[in-house]
C-alpha cells in the first residue's frame, strides 16, 4: 500500500491528465469515467485495479447534469 502522500500526489497527476485529455477532446460531457480511466493508464502506478472511482471535480458534475437530464 502507498503511503497517503503518494497516493495523493498519484491522484493528483491523474485528475490534471485527464483534465487536458477532456479539453483536448473538446470538453465533452458524459465522458468523466473514460478520461479518468485514459488518464490512470497513462499515469500509470498503483495497480489496485479501481479505476475510474474518482473523478476530476468538474468532469463529475457535469457528468451528474447530463446523467440526471437524461
Amino acid at each position: 500500500m502507498m503511503p497517503d502522500r503518494e497516493e495523493r500526489s498519484r491522484e493528483e497527476r491523474i485528475r490534471l491528465r485527464a483534465l487536458e485529455i477532456w479539453r483536448e477532446q473538446g470538453c465533452p460531457e458524459g465522458r468523466a469515467r473514460e478520461h479518468w480511466q485514459q488518464a490512470e493508464r497513462e499515469v500509470g502506478g498503483d495497480d489496485t485495479g479501481e479505476t475510474g472511482g474518482n473523478q476530476p471535480v468538474g468532469q463529475a458534475e457535469a457528468t451528474t447534469r447530463s446523467d440526471e437530464q437524461a
